[in-house]
């Protein structure tokens, strides 16, 4: 049974990750993202990696900044740091080249975070950028979705500071 509502979700072009802990996220149309690609993978690859590799950062650091809160997360577009590299596929084909020429990475969200009562404490919609990722990327870090983590990393430790505060709604564009 719980295969079908997957398959259903799916297809329906979402994607629901019930992670553990009190986090939900939610991948709407995942094939429409502006840049998810690693070159040694197929498209619904890459796809997979992502989600596996968001999921685990969002639950640990949504644990550690929103032990009491339930976090409802759609992830609406993500656009990759860098660009790809043009070498052959090898062994470093999923390394993307972030110097001046690449693009910083983007994720679009919309979110909801409810106390324990189930009351809904903050929601809203963000578009997630760093203009100066560069500088924040460790030098030994050979993780290919550190950007993009720290991203989430960042906007989730803030997200406190914005509960039980009106929220104004970002306009979200692509």
């Amino acid at each position: 049974m719980r295969y079908f509502f997957l398959a259903a979700a799916f297809i329906g072009g979402v994607v629901v990750f019930p992670v553990k802990g009190s986090v939900r996220v939610e991948y709407i149309h995942p094939e429409n993202y502006t840049d998810v690609s690693f070159r040694s993978m197929t498209p619904q690859g890459a796809e997979d990696r992502l989600q596996r590799e968001l999921n685990r950062t969002i639950q640990a650091v949504a644990a550690q900044y929103l032990g009491a809160y339930q976090l409802n997360l759609q992830i609406l577009d993500v656009a990759m740091a860098g660009r790809e590299a043009f070498e052959r596929p090898g062994l470093s084909a999923d390394l993307r080249i972030r110097n001046g020429l690449g693009k910083p990475p983007k994720i679009a969200v919309r979110y909801e975070i409810k106390d324990s009562a189930g009351k809904v404490v903050a929601k809203g919609a963000r578009v997630l950028t760093n203009l100066t990722y560069q500088w924040d990327y460790p030098e030994a870090a050979i993780d290919t979705l550190y950007p993009e983590k720290q991203l989430l990393r960042d906007w989730i430790r803030g997200l406190p500071r914005g509960i039980g505060k009106p929220v104004v709604q970002a306009a979200l564009r692509k």
